[in-house]
């Protein structure tokens, strides 16, 4: 029984042994690998094999032990391709060494480069003839060893191509069309003394080649695919020891990744050297390449003014009429190229006669070909002296010109946007008549529309609109924007001489409006210093009490045609501009060190009011929406802790510094000097500013504001506060309805805001409750309100709003006044305005009676007509969802009277 265990376990130790030695588990019992002329496999394992201890890490193919070791010796060309291939391991992992089997250093470690699978394999170049390189081999993550094919060749040196210097380029026929012959870079080497050619990766590998400027001083170089699916081409001017960079590209070409040059304007006869290369040089090889003279389509007829092509003014919508153009072939025109934007150098003409309404609608329709991000403008004059008619340089396709002169001809330059050459964009040109909306009565200063100066809240606000409106007289350069559309309205400076400036509820085809104030007697007005305003709401300081001022309203764009509508608020500033609330450094809140805190917010209704307006500096962030706190310093050292930076919008959290602040005569800041830290983290987080220096019984302010503007809120530990702003009214209305009066109000920002008690009164004096609303508490977004008031009565009726804080304190609104009628016939509302899809209209008759309802554009084509009968109070809902944007009139009609007001559709 002792003989067969013996004899079995002399088995199992033979065959296992057996396969340990076909190779090394160590270094330095690596077996050689013979180093041949191309790849030839022979076959090992890894089977039972251990991780190597004190070789460094082959960093790379998850190595985590089970490695097997082999040698090579390098041969004479100093190259050498080790390679493996599957066997039971079908994702392997190699390293090779240099050095000494007891101290080795990592060459190159490789995952998945062979052709085999996911097997590695390493090509080294440049190495010492004659030295031992020592080869790791392992299976990826150690959880599937076993066998394993590996080879070491000399790989066969690649010639250098001949073409590899811009000296010895090979020069390329320029033919009518494009006719590909390959061509490769393996073997090409970087080119010396050439400037880079700055695109496509460029690292080397690069091949030359010339090619001679045709008649027509064009030429195009073409690539397409090969070996090379992605590459780069360079074009010079100049001899080939001094070459100068004319064009680089990367991926122009239409094949792939590979580039074109199309080159304009070159020198007939002239030689230019054309660089090649792969993007990276990392996938060198064959490539095809082309160089032709492109065929340049013939200037259109219309290319300049005296060529421009009529087109039809259509009478009715629809462009029945249209006129076809192309820049194919384009050049640029004479006139002046600096009036509008893009680039003219292929513009083309067209002519029409203004209309007897002098309004047309100019549409470039149909738009194809190479781009179609094209541009437009109205020229007036003979040709060739002609200038920009008004602001109607338009990039949208579409705009509406008006104030022509019937009878007049005008003209139409059309061009691509882009500056690039070449363009072979086709579009129709497509010219409307239209009816231009009546100018409003305050289209100049002199029938500027008054405005009421409210005390506080905007009880009292204007409507306004630009539609139909032009430009006036006075400076169109003072402000930004483009005064085409201004309209006027005026208001006398209060005692303070400070006034608020809010435009609101912006509708209509565009939001984004701009405003000024100017002075003097109209028309010979000047501009208010520093009342130029993009923002929809300002404050303007330093008026003179009881001065009459001017404001002007105009949309920013200067495409014509604009149907905006607005309301105007003024309210009354203080002397040192702005509200009485802790918005501003004149009116802070006041802070009283002891046990407790206090909350506030950076919510928007805080707006910026920098140190650097009161000559502090440079604070260390950007100021948008801060807010003021006055304390007075009972030690040298003053510590603020902010225990609590909650619910921001942005995450960014709030910032904050101590300044001692200089005021005038009547308590405006004129100087701020800092005395603490600065804090700025960043983001929501707690942290704490500490005033140093102070003196004691002195009056210092801790300013607070939302980093990059964010909206949060904080609360400061072992202070309290009196006179943080609660909340923003941004208006108070009310409308008499059908059978009761609708009271409404709009808050901007709630903060701490318990409730409003609503408070009604028949003479101006005695109030009584009439309603409770509940506040939303804590809130920067805007919040409307609204409370009917069921028992009404003809004649005037007086409301008020008491906002109730949830500390108990009470702020009183302006009050206002509804002056209400017995009920009249006709047509009483509409609403919404401006409407998507359904518009309703209100209208009333005490008995049956008939109403015709139109519809009207503002090319005079009615686009709707129904005739109704009207018993009591009615509600008509009409659908509009298939009208065009725009501005339309709505008209009703009952027996021989007839009421019209203006509609938007958005």
């Amino acid at each position: 029984m002792k003989n067969y265990k013996l004899a079995l376990t002399m088995l199992v130790t033979s065959f296992l042994g057996g396969l340990s030695l076909a190779q090394s588990d160590d270094p330095c019992g690596a077996p050689a690998l013979t180093v041949g002329a191309s790849c030839s496999y022979a076959t090992y394992t890894n089977a039972t094999a251990t991780a190597s201890a004190g070789v460094p890490a082959p960093g790379c193919a998850s190595y985590s032990g089970g490695d097997v070791w082999f040698t090579i010796t390098v041969p004479a060309s100093g190259d050498v391709t080790v390679d493996l291939s599957q066997g039971v391991i079908t994702d392997g992992g190699m390293a090779i060494y240099s050095g000494t089997c007891g101290s080795l250093s990592l060459v190159e470690c490789d995952d998945d480069d062979s052709p085999n699978g996911l097997m590695p394999m390493i090509a080294l170049t440049g190495q010492t003839p004659g030295a031992t390189l020592w080869v790791r081999v392992w299976e990826y993550g150690n959880n599937n060893n076993g066998t394993f094919d590996i080879c070491a060749y000399e790989p066969t040196p690649v010639g250098t191509p001949a073409n590899d210097d811009p000296c010895a380029a090979t020069a390329l026929t320029v033919g009518a069309s494009c006719s590909f012959a390959t061509y490769t870079n393996a073997g090409a080497t970087a080119s010396a003394g050439v400037p880079a050619p700055g695109c496509a990766s460029y690292s080397g590998g690069d091949v030359w080649f010339t090619v001679t400027v045709p008649a027509s001083g064009d030429v195009t170089v073409d690539l397409n695919t090969g070996v090379i699916t992605d590459g780069g081409m360079a074009i010079y001017s100049g001899s080939c020891a001094s070459l100068t960079l004319i064009e680089c590209d990367d991926d122009d070409s239409p094949n792939g990744l590979m580039p074109m040059i199309a080159l304009t304007g070159q020198t007939p006869g002239a030689t230019l050297w054309v660089r090649v290369w792969e993007y990276g040089n990392n996938n060198n090889g064959t490539f095809d390449i082309c160089a032709f003279e492109p065929v340049v389509a013939p200037p259109p007829a219309n290319d300049d003014c005296s060529g421009a092509y009529p087109v039809t003014v259509n009478t009715t919508a629809g462009c029945a009429s249209v006129t076809a153009g192309t820049v194919d072939g384009a050049t640029a025109s004479s006139q002046n190229t600096t009036s509008c934007g893009g680039t003219e150098d292929d513009d083309v003409w067209f002519s029409f006669v203004a209309p007897a309404t002098g309004a047309v609608d100019i549409d470039l329709l149909n738009i194809a070909g190479s781009t179609t991000d094209m541009f437009h403008s109205v020229w007036e004059g003979t040709c060739p002296t002609l200038t920009l008619f008004g602001a109607t340089c338009s990039d949208p396709n579409s705009q509406q010109v008006n104030g022509l002169t019937p009878g007049v001809t005008y003209f139409v330059r059309v061009y691509t946007w882009t500056a690039t050459t070449g363009q072979t964009s086709t579009f129709d040109v497509c010219i409307t008549e239209y009816t231009p909306p009546p100018a409003p009565s305050n289209d100049d200063c002199v029938g500027a529309l008054p405005l009421t100066v409210n005390t506080s809240t905007c009880t009292s606000t204007t409507a306004g609109t630009v539609s139909g409106a032009t430009a006036s007289t006075q400076d169109p350069t003072a402000c930004g924007g483009t005064e085409n559309d201004d309209v006027w309205f005026s208001f006398v400076a209060p005692a303070t001489g400070s006034v608020n400036v809010s435009l609101l509820n912006i509708a209509g085809s565009t939001t984004d409006m701009y405003h000024s104030v100017w002075e003097g007697t109209c028309p010979s007005l000047t501009l208010v210093a520093g009342s130029c305003s993009d923002p929809n709401s300002q404050s303007v300081t330093g008026l003179t009490p009881g001065n009459t001022y001017y404001l002007r309203v105009n949309t920013w764009s200067s495409t014509s045609g604009a149907t905006s509508t607005f309301d105007v608020c003024l309210t009354e500033g203080t002397v040192c501009g702005g509200a009485n609330n802790n918005d501003y450094c004149q009116a802070p809140a006041i802070l009283t060190q002891g046990p407790g805190s206090w909350t506030s917010s950076t919510y928007n209704y805080y707006t910026a009011d920098p140190p650097s307006n009161y000559g502090a500096g440079t604070f260390c962030g950007s100021v948008e929406n801060n807010s003021w706190y006055q304390f007075t310093a009972l030690s040298t050292t003053e510590t603020f802790d902010f225990t609590s930076v909650t619910n921001c919008v942005s995450n960014s959290g709030i910032q904050a510094e101590v300044y001692e602040a200089t005021t005038d005569v009547n308590g405006c800041c004129t100087s701020l000097t800092s005395v603490s830290n600065c804090w700025n983290p960043a983001t929501a987080t707690t942290g704490t500013v500490t005033a140093t220096g102070l003196t004691i019984g002195n009056t210092y302010v801790l300013m607070v504001d939302g980093w990059g503007g964010d909206n949060c809120e904080f609360t400061v530990s072992n202070w309290t506060a009196t006179g943080i702003l609660p909340v923003e009214l941004v208006h108070f209305n009310a409308i008499a309805s059908t059978h009761h009066n609708i009271i409404s109000w709009q808050t901007e920002t709630e903060y701490n805001n318990d409730y409003f008690r609503v408070m009604r009164s028949y003479d101006g004096e005695n109030f009584e409750e009439i309603a409770i609303v509940n506040g939303k508490g804590n809130s920067s977004i805007a919040t409307n309100y609204q409370f009917n008031d069921m028992d009404v009565r003809n004649g005037d009726t007086y409301y008020q709003l008491e906002q109730v804080d949830v500390d108990g304190t009470t702020t009183v609104s302006d009050m206002i006044s509804l002056n209400r009628k017995p009920m009249r016939e006709g047509f009483l509302n509409m609403y919404p305005n401006p409407a998507k899809s359904t518009v309703t209209l209100e209208l009333y008759n005490e008995s049956f009676a008939d109403a015709t309802i139109e519809i009207v554009s503002m090319s005079g084509q009615m686009v709707y007509n129904e005739v109704i009968t009207i018993n009591g109070l009615i509600k008509k809902n009409i659908n509009i969802a298939n009208l065009s944007k725009g501005v339309y009139n709505v008209v009703v009609r009952q027996a021989n009277e007839f009421e019209m007001t203006r509609l938007i559709v958005e």
